[in-house]
């Protein structure tokens, strides 16, 4: 592996663990706007316990 993926690799590992596990704003929200771009579909990221359970 070149030495500029290696930086580029540990750039992206530190930036994503910068990041709230949930949320829109988190790593969630990130895998949103990712499937949003890619398949073109809305998705959404919720708030942590916005979920409505039965």
């Amino acid at each position: 592996m070149s030495s500029k993926l290696k930086d580029a690799l540990a750039a992206l590992k530190a930036a994503l663990s910068e990041l709230k596990p949930a949320g829109t704003d988190g790593f969630e929200g990130l895998l949103a706007e990712i499937l949003n771009e890619i398949t073109r579909q809305d998705f959404l990221a919720r708030e942590f316990g916005s979920a409505t359970r039965h």
